[in-house]
């Protein structure tokens, strides 16, 4: 391989706290990586104690393990903020724990962040899956896979970290991870880059989307969290108001959501209408969307249809692909405007 062809090196940071179950896996998905450029492993360990450590130690040089030194809180905030810290390429690509990523994904955005220097932030399309290997759907729908205006993602983060890549100077301009934010870290920094620098979008599958019940984007608290994102973007940006207004109902629908699941009835109906008058067509599409689901749930049906693939499991040499069919949204599994997925969730999350 001629040098000067070679791809940009590649630093990969994951945060790990309690990822025995799903680690070795994610790693695995690192390795097979078709990718000709230099690649490090970064991955800093939260005080993982199921055993997460002993699996990342095990994989020997070709992973950097960083514990979480005393004095350092344990978010995921802060452990990503550890990898960038010692990172040395040029290119950064993040992946939870619990993710993976296809064969393709680091070629594919590396080449479209080389045809295009001055992008600051790149991203591509991923599948939901509950086992690594089942493909539930997509993580966003077809509209918004290309949106990556700032207004756009204020919206909704349609991504999540598995999807991206970031060059490393960009940190310079924009600074780390807010390690005061308990959740939606992510979100509140794919923000900050894109008021400052474009992004590009690459549409092609690259990771699958870990949904489990221990995941933190399932609590209730991250709402509040969204709320100080918002916020703190609504004053660094000037956005504009039918944004910040629709961003204003979206939270207030979330809040709806929480009040009523735990009994604060009147709390809740004040939430859900303060969303209804925010964003009034918003309101009349969820109440059509909630009435379609739940008459397409009554009818009766022979079981859930796997996407793109006849026994339900990925090829273990499965192929990067422009021309792969979009697989169906039918799942109901979405990204949260807080810059995660939730399962089930029932409001449309971008416009």
């Amino acid at each position: 391989m001629n040098v000067k062809n070679m791809r940009e090196g590649v630093s990969v940071v994951i945060p790990c706290y309690n990822a025995a179950k799903y680690i070795r896996e994610t790693l695995d998905s690192v390795f097979a990586q078709q990718y000709d450029g230099p690649l490090e492993v970064l991955v800093a360990d939260d005080g993982s104690m199921d055993g997460s450590q002993e699996i990342i130690a095990s994989c020997g040089s070709t992973v950097r393990l960083l514990p979480r030194p005393e004095d350092r809180q344990r978010s995921a905030a802060a452990a990503r903020n550890r990898c960038l810290e010692v990172a040395t390429q040029p290119l950064v690509a993040f992946l939870d724990a619990d993710d993976l990523w296809l064969p393709g994904h680091l070629a594919a955005l590396a080449d479209a962040m080389g045809k295009r220097p001055e992008v600051g932030l790149a991203y591509d399309d991923g599948y939901c899956t509950t086992d690594g290997s089942c493909k539930l759907g997509a993580v966003s729908s077809e509209p918004h896979r290309s949106s990556t205006t700032p207004d756009d993602l204020l919206l909704g983060q349609h991504f999540p970290p598995a999807a991206v890549m970031v060059r490393r100077n960009v940190f310079q301009r924009v600074g780390v991870f807010d390690e005061s934010l308990p959740h939606a870290e992510d979100h509140d920094m794919w923000l900050r880059i894109v008021e400052l620098f474009p992004a590009a979008h690459v549409p092609e599958y690259g990771f699958m989307y870990r949904i489990h019940a221990n995941q933190k984007s399932l609590k209730s608290t991250l709402w509040p969290t969204a709320a100080i994102v918002f916020e703190k973007a609504r004053k660094r940006y000037p956005y504009c108001r039918r944004s910040i207004r629709k961003r204003r109902a979206v939270l207030a629908y979330r809040f709806s959501e929480t009040a009523f699941s735990q009994r604060q009835i009147l709390r809740g109906v004040v939430f859900l209408a303060a969303a209804g008058l925010l964003d009034p067509l918003r309101a009349v599409a969820q109440i059509y969307s909630e009435l379609s689901w739940v008459f397409r749930r009554r009818q009766p049906t022979t079981g859930f249809s796997e996407v793109g693939s006849t026994n339900g499991k990925l090829p273990s040499n499965w192929p990067r692909s422009t021309t792969h069919q979009s697989p169906s949204t039918s799942s109901r599994h979405e990204m949260t405007e807080s810059g995660e997925i939730v399962k089930n969730a029932s409001l449309p999350i971008q416009d």
